[in-house]
């Protein structure tokens, strides 16, 4: 078995930092893989710290951070929704977000491949308004 280097609780806690939805990722996959994330963050900790309060403060942060990522990694017109929305846990997070997502797709044509299109176009032309260029 070759040798790994344990990581630090700081190291650990950075993981999670370079998740966010890509424009095709629908959101109960972009949920999948940082909730993967945060297991393993999780994981490495429970072999690091063996003290139990120490822990359960460490787990509360890594749940903070995961959530943060969840609202502001979202796509923006979701993110700038679970900003407005302000949702506690990630699974609140998550039910907000899916709920946003069903009604932007409702809203487009049933085509999938012109769902897609006009997705992409709404996204394009929203962040294009969200940095002031309309």
């Amino acid at each position: 078995m070759p040798f790994k280097e344990k990581k630090s609780h700081e190291q650990l806690l950075q993981e999670p930092n370079n998740v966010k939805q890509s424009l095709t990722e629908k959101i109960p996959e972009f949920f999948t893989r940082l909730e993967a994330a945060k297991a393993e963050v999780i994981k490495g900790v429970r072999e690091i710290e063996l003290n139990p309060d120490r822990l359960a403060g460490i787990v509360d942060n890594i749940n903070d951070i995961a959530l943060n990522r969840f609202i502001y990694f979202s796509l923006p017109m979701i993110s700038c929704i679970l900003r407005w929305r302000k949702p506690e846990y990630i699974q609140q997070a998550y039910n907000i977000a899916l709920e946003e997502e069903r009604e932007m797709r409702s809203l487009l044509t049933c085509d999938e491949k012109e769902v897609d299109k006009n997705y992409e176009n709404f996204y394009n032309t929203f962040t294009a308004a969200l940095h002031g260029y309309y």
